[in-house]
């Protein structure tokens, strides 16, 4: 039996490299299902989508954190109808330091709302390819992360063993 106060071993170099390997695996997966899924719900909404007129009914600015820097955005909520009449409304934000001019009250946009849920509604023509796009690189990087570990780790499991590379006996 093992003494619990013992002091454990390490984990081999090739080991380490190996449970990278299956983290990134991991990840590669988890990214490449959600942009997957990101890129067919985007692709729906554009394709079986209900196109409407919507009108802003209120516009306000609103400062929010990212990546630790306080960004001015305009905030315009915009009110529409669906096809029975419901009217319903969403919201839409702009950076204000992107080059175009804030939202007006009264400004138009064409937008493209889910016929089976109408509360989910995009801009026309916003095809919301950037996030899938996004996701399918992340995981590229994670894939190929993978494919360099994994041997990596393996050769130097090997070596850590003893086994090293089998060597082929000189034909004589």
């Amino acid at each position: 039996m093992t003494d619990p106060g013992a002091p454990r071993k390490p984990l081999p170099k090739g080991g380490v490299a190996l449970v990278l390997a299956l983290v990134f695996a991991i990840a590669s997966v988890v990214f490449g299902i959600a942009g997957a899924v990101q890129y067919v719900e985007a692709t729906n909404a554009n394709v079986h989508g209900v196109e409407v007129t919507g009108v802003a009914v209120e516009v306000h600015e609103e400062r929010r954190r990212i990546n630790h820097r306080s960004r001015r955005f305009t905030v315009a909520e915009v009110e529409y109808r669906t096809a029975d009449g419901a009217v319903l409304t969403t919201e839409f934000s702009r950076r204000d330091n992107v080059g175009r001019d804030s939202y007006e009250v009264g400004e138009e946009f064409e937008l493209v709302y889910s016929a089976d849920d109408p509360s989910r509604v995009v801009l026309a023509g916003d095809r919301g390819f950037v996030g899938p796009i996004a996701n399918g690189v992340i995981g590229g990087v994670f894939l190929v992360l993978t494919a360099v570990l994994a041997p990596v780790g393996m050769s130097r499991l090997r070596r850590e063993r003893g086994g090293g590379r089998p060597h082929s006996e000189p034909a004589g």
